[in-house]
C-alpha cells in the first residue's frame, strides 16, 4: 500500500527560508565565478558571462534584436548628425520585469526599491543575481538590465541604500558626495575599457532616484555622438587642452580630459560652483558620462551636463531624457514615436529642440562668471 507524503503545513519547512538559502548559494557561486574571470580577464569579461547567464535564466528579456536605428542629418551639414533607436521592448519597462508585492515570510525594503539586493530576490523570483564589486571605498552591485538600451547595459548600483542627487543639506557634505560620485565613476570606467558609463541624476534621465547608481554600456563598434564629435570640434577650434565649455550644441556642457586625479580636482571645482550658483537647490541635477581615452589608458574623458530636476522631460519623446539622449542617440519605443521617425517628422531639427528643452535655467549665466 503506498503511503501519500506528508503536507509540510505544521513541519519545520519554511519554504521563504529555503528560498532565501537557494539563492544565496546560486548568488555565491556565480559570483565567485565571475571573480576568478574578472582577476583573469578583466571586469568586461566578467560581465559578458554574466549577460550570458542572465539571458539564459530568463531575466534578461531583450537581446536588442527589435532594435532599429536611424541617423538624423543635419539637412544643410551632413557632417552633424544625431542618432535615434526604435526600441519597442523598452515600453513593457514601466510595468516591471516581476512581481510588486513581496510573498509570505518576505518584506519590502525601502518601499519595495528594484536595486535592493534584499527586494531583488523576491521580485524576479530568484533568478535576476548580481555581481558585488567594491569601487573605491564603497560596495556595489552590478545588475543587468531587463531591458537594455545598448549591447551590456549593466546598472551598477550602491549596496546600500542612498538617494542618487549629491545634494545635501550642506555645502560641505555636497561637495563629500560630488568627489564620491566622481572617484567611483571614473574607477568603474577605468575597469571598463570600451565602455560609457553615465550618472544620470535624480530628474535628470534617473528611473530609480532613491537608489545610487550608475549606468555602464558597450560602445557599438565606430560609433560616435554627437556631443562627442561636437567637443572635438570645440577643442581644435580653441587650440587647447580641456577644460572645455561646448556651447554650440543644443544643451551646454563642460567636457574635462586627461588623468583620472587632475578631472577630479577640476570637475569636483566646477560642479561644487554649480552648487553654489544654484544656492544648494534640491533642484539642482547632472548628467556625467565618462569614457577611457581609447589611445591612452591612463586617460579619461568626462562630460558634465548641468540640469534642472523639474525639466526631465520633452516634448516629442516620451521617456525621460538621460545621458544617452544627451550624447545625441534619441530612444523611441512606442508605434506613434516609431511613424513618426518613418515619415519624417522627427529628424534632426526634432532632437535640437528636445535637447534645448531640458537646459536647466541660469546655464548661461553661471557659465559666464567662471568662464574668462
Amino acid at each position: 500500500m503506498n503511503e501519500r507524503p506528508c503536507h509540510p503545513t505544521g513541519s519545520r519547512f519554511d519554504p521563504a527560508e529555503f528560498n532565501r538559502d537557494n539563492y544565496e548559494r546560486v548568488s555565491a557561486g556565480l559570483n565567485d565565478a565571475l571573480r576568478r574571470i574578472e582577476n583573469d580577464h578583466g571586469l568586461p569579461a566578467a560581465l559578458e558571462v554574466l549577460e550570458a547567464q542572465q539571458l539564459d535564466v530568463g531575466f534578461i528579456q531583450d537581446d536588442l534584436s527589435q532594435v532599429q536605428r536611424y541617423r538624423l542629418i543635419h539637412p544643410s551639414d551632413p557632417g552633424h548628425v544625431f542618432t535615434a533607436q526604435f526600441n519597442p521592448r523598452r515600453t513593457l519597462r514601466h510595468a516591471g520585469a516581476g512581481r510588486s508585492s513581496p510573498p509570505k515570510g518576505s518584506t519590502a525594503e525601502n518601499g519595495g526599491c528594484f536595486l535592493c539586493r534584499e527586494n531583488v530576490r523576491w521580485q524576479q523570483r530568484g533568478i535576476e543575481v548580481g555581481y558585488d564589486l567594491r569601487v573605491g571605498e564603497r560596495d556595489y552591485i552590478a545588475w543587468m538590465n531587463p531591458f537594455p538600451l545598448m549591447p551590456m547595459h549593466v546598472t551598477i548600483a550602491r549596496r546600500d541604500h542612498e538617494p542618487q542627487t549629491w545634494v545635501r543639506d550642506s555645502p560641505g557634505a555636497s561637495s563629500q558626495t560630488i568627489r564620491q560620485i566622481l572617484d567611483d565613476l571614473l574607477d568603474l570606467t577605468s575597469r571598463l575599457p570600451g565602455f560609457v558609463g553615465f550618472y544620470n541624476g535624480e530628474g535628470a534621465g534617473a528611473t530609480i532616484p532613491g537608489h545610487f547608481h550608475f549606468q555602464f554600456f558597450k560602445r557599438p563598434e565606430g560609433q560616435e555622438f554627437a556631443l562627442e564629435r561636437t567637443a572635438s570640434i570645440a577643442a581644435a577650434e580653441v587650440h587647447r587642452h580641456l577644460p572645455l565649455v561646448i556651447r554650440k550644441y543644443p544643451i551646454k556642457a563642460i567636457c574635462f580630459s586627461g588623468r583620472r586625479a587632475d578631472i577630479v580636482l577640476q570637475a569636483n571645482r566646477w560642479i561644487d560652483q554649480w552648487t553654489s550658483h544654484y544656492e544648494s537647490s534640491r533642484a539642482l541635477s547632472a548628467n556625467m558620462i565618462a569614457q577611457r581615452a581609447p589611445q591612452d589608458g591612463d586617460s579619461f574623458h568626462l562630460f558634465f551636463v548641468p540640469r534642472n530636476r523639474l525639466y526631465s522631460h520633452a516634448p516629442g519623446i516620451a521617456g525621460l531624457v538621460g545621458g544617452l539622449e544627451v550624447l545625441g542617440e534619441m530612444v523611441f519605443s512606442t508605434d506613434e514615436e516609431k511613424a513618426r521617425l518613418v515619415s519624417g517628422q522627427i529628424d534632426y531639427h526634432s532632437v535640437v529642440r528636445i535637447l534645448a528643452s531640458v537646459e536647466a535655467p541660469g546655464v548661461s549665466e553661471f557659465l559666464d562668471t567662471i568662464q574668462p
